[in-house]
């Protein structure tokens, strides 16, 4: 739920890029088809079923998936599941293609994920073809590249590039919480082809709204239609100057996009004196 006295409530998309990983083969999930969910595992891959689909644009929906709620998962910031799917390529060798996806929200037996659909989007468009009670593959929670400690650094700053915005749901939503005492200032810049392409655009806006001395969002468009008063282009070394608190020990830059934008972004840091311990680049 929403949270209370100057949080951000739950926001957030979980949204994989184009492509798939083809892993190699996996043992049968444990749980038969048939059988109730059994819950999530690190390490195997459990059947969960889809409950509610809710649109939210023309190519991302979100997916709230529900297991045995008997089981309590704690989940780490940044933290996300894969989801496997067979690989209908290879009939007969078990094998899944898999996909990471980051929860947007999650409760005792169920989590939601915000997946957008691409064209080549094996994963992707797998489970936008499920109907409500079909059964996922999945296992989790899986801990990220970046570890969460409360009050470690005075500036936060987070790069997201469209869909890249998903892991750092949760972490939001932990430091901007009621509970929370860390009183780090956090800079967050999405980048986007237009104002439409920015999800959840509103909450974002009421999250900096509620707690303006501790967030900052700026949101950046490379093909910004008439009339929108937003920067605009790629991430730039004026961004970096206007908009980033200088490199230190106290700064912190996450990083996650399309692995063009991870490349371009990290290369504009270390070229800006952010040392590669100041970076984190999140592939999911």
């Amino acid at each position: 739920g929403a949270a209370q006295g100057g949080g951000m409530g739950s926001l957030g998309v979980t949204l994989a890029a184009p492509g798939m990983t083809l892993q190699t083969p996996v043992p049968a999930p444990k749980g038969a088809a048939s059988q109730p969910p059994q819950g999530l595992d690190k390490h195997d891959y459990f059947p969960v079923v889809l409950g509610e689909v809710t649109s939210v644009t023309h190519d991302t929906s979100l997916f709230t998936f529900r297991w045995d709620d008997t089981q309590d998962v704690h989940w780490p910031e940044c933290s996300h599941v894969c989801v496997g799917i067979p690989d209908t390529r290879q009939p007969g060798k078990r094998r899944l293609v898999i996909r990471s996806y980051t929860p947007i929200r999650t409760g005792k037996g169920w989590l939601t994920l915000l997946v957008k659909k691409y064209s080549d989007g094996v994963v992707s468009s797998h489970i936008f073809g499920l109907q409500k009670g079909a059964e996922l593959l999945m296992r989790g929670p899986v801990e990220g590249e970046f570890a969460y400690q409360p009050g470690r650094y005075q500036n936060l700053v987070i790069l997201a590039a469209g869909t890249g915005i998903t892991p750092f749901v949760g972490l939001l939503d932990t430091i901007l919480g009621p509970d929370s005492k860390d009183a780090c200032i956090i800079t967050l810049l999405t980048f986007n082809k237009t104002k439409e392409d920015i999800l959840m655009k509103d909450t974002l806006v009421d999250a900096s709204e509620c707690n303006p001395q501790q967030l900052k969002v700026v949101h950046i468009l490379s093909q910004p239609t008439d009339g929108t008063a937003a920067p605009k282009g790629r991430f730039s070394p004026d961004h970096i100057s206007e908009f980033l608190p200088p490199p230190g020990e106290s700064t912190h830059v996450l990083v996650c996009g399309p692995p063009a934008f991870n490349t371009h972004c990290k290369a504009l840091l270390q070229a800006a004196s952010y040392m590669p311990s100041m970076i984190t680049v999140l592939e999911k």
